[in-house]
């Protein structure tokens, strides 16, 4: 785009009043970052695509719903925009238009937006693990409604450990979310807050929370040999063990209390 200017011109004299012009050229839209959101709106939406100008006024608007939702102009390649509530308050698919100074682009292709339910975090299992990371976790969840993909079986998800998010696989059959626990930051023990999301930039949780201990280490065990029928009596020696009832050994594949 540029600016030129206009003026008015009467038997070969100027005016003298000049004002602004400005060319336009025709913008081009890929793809939305991220493409779903909560139907409660407030998703940050970014618009990959090219030829955008700093003088030129846009808008975004999502399928029928009649706000529009003034564009922020990022760089020549990007703009961001915010959703606005979906219409039904519910899951849809809407079509997403690009409107350049008040004119409304309606050929733009690939740019549709889905609207989800925001998800209800019920239980994550386990609830605890070493600062390590590295263990997998399942997080029950209600509110799965994606408008089409229901009937898929499954789909990208994320989970939010504190302040580290991970990508997870989200599971539509069985309602959950399976995640393998970040490394603690600066290996520090104790308490998060665990969040999901289904888009990657939207996080829900209910307080829900996952607790980091040491690395558990075993030194010694004594004695170290045993009848097969079992029965021995084993005493570990190590360090880091939390003091809890659920405390488990653990010799092949069979556990039992310690």
């Amino acid at each position: 785009a540029h600016v030129s200017h206009l003026s008015i011109s009467l038997d070969g004299k100027n005016s003298g009043q000049h004002l602004p012009f400005v060319y336009t050229t025709s913008v081009v839209v890929e793809e939305l970052r991220p493409s779903s959101g909560s139907a409660a709106g407030g998703t940050v939406v970014t618009i990959i695509g090219g030829k955008y100008s700093p003088l030129v006024p846009y808008e975004c608007i999502f399928g029928d719903i009649q706000t529009r939702s003034m564009a922020t102009f990022i760089s020549s390649t990007a703009l961001q925009c915010v959703t606005p509530y979906a219409n039904n308050g519910g899951a849809s698919i809407q079509h997403v238009s690009l409107a350049v100074d008040g004119v409304v682009i309606t050929s733009i292709a690939n740019t549709s937006f889905e609207y989800f339910v925001d998800p209800v975090l019920l239980a994550i299992s386990p609830n605890r693990g070493s600062i390590a990371g590295g263990k997998a976790v399942t997080l029950l969840i209600q509110g799965i409604s994606y408008h089409e993909k229901i009937a898929s079986s499954k789909g990208s998800a994320w989970c939010l450990f504190g302040s580290k998010a991970v990508a997870g696989v989200l599971n539509y059959a069985s309602s959950s979310i399976e995640c393998l626990v970040p490394k603690s930051i600066n290996d520090a023990v104790g308490n998060v807050n665990v969040k999901v999301s289904l888009n990657g930039a939207d996080f829900f949780g209910n307080d829900m929370i996952y607790t980091y201990h040491d690395v558990i280490q075993v030194h010694n065990i004594e004695p170290w040999h045993g009848p097969m029928h079992g029965g021995t009596m084993l005493i570990v020696t190590g360090s880091s063990f939390p003091q809890r009832n659920d405390l488990k050994c653990v010799i092949g594949t069979r556990s039992m209390r310690a």
